[in-house]
């Protein structure tokens, strides 16, 4: 008697992905070497906590680019040419075992992007550093104005997929993010150290 069983597909689930850190790698020392060779710097006490809240205000949305480049080169004593090239410079090529993952996962199964990011970063990665339509939809943090570890974030994103949550598998770099989806009770959560393991962790969990 032929085996039945042995041709079942696996059930589709969603693939959520962090993308810095994962599929690119962040240079924050280049990103220091532009800002850090500004001729002249503010003299205020309050520069730092002021670029802290522009960035956060970015990243969330409630700014626009144009804004937050005037107003962060201005504080960090550089011009806005050389701000958005500091910004660009952050951000690294993508992996090509990690992009070649997501193809093959894309045939079967659902694969969307959840990211801390701002509109400037974002544009450089899909522009520049992946292809535009690797995922199916992105949930980054400018556009949602949520965040991780923040709990609502991963609530929002589970309800606007429609899907049980133990359906999902999550991959992140940040053990702190990781910790949050699981408590949200995201099936499988995978910390992100190398390609190779999160490529043989995915592969064990879909021939379960």
């Amino acid at each position: 008697m032929a085996d039945h069983h042995r041709h079942d597909k696996v059930p589709a689930r969603l693939f959520v992905f962090d993308v810095g850190g994962v599929f690119i790698g962040l240079a924050p020392e280049r990103r220091r070497a532009i800002l850090s060779s500004a001729v002249s710097r503010p003299s205020s006490t309050n520069a730092g906590e002021a670029l802290g809240a522009l960035d956060r205000a970015f990243r969330l949305g409630l700014i626009d680019e144009k804004t937050y480049v005037e107003e962060a080169s201005a504080l960090h004593g550089v011009t806005p040419a050389e701000l958005r090239r500091a910004e660009t410079e952050f951000l690294l090529q993508g992996d090509p075992a990690m992009i070649a993952l997501v193809r093959r996962l894309r045939g079967e199964h659902r694969v969307v992007a959840f990211s801390n990011t701002n509109a400037l970063h974002w544009q450089h990665v899909t522009e520049r550093l992946l292809e535009p339509d690797l995922f199916h939809h992105a949930h980054v943090s400018h556009l949602t104005g949520l965040q991780k570890p923040d709990l609502d974030s991963y609530e929002a994103l589970a309800e606007q997929e429609a899907v049980d949550p133990q359906h999902i598998v999550f991959i992140d770099d940040s053990l702190d993010n990781v910790k949050v989806a699981r408590s949200a009770g995201w099936g499988l959560c995978i910390h992100h150290v190398t390609p190779q393991q999160t490529i043989d962790a995915i592969d064990a969990a879909l021939h379960r």
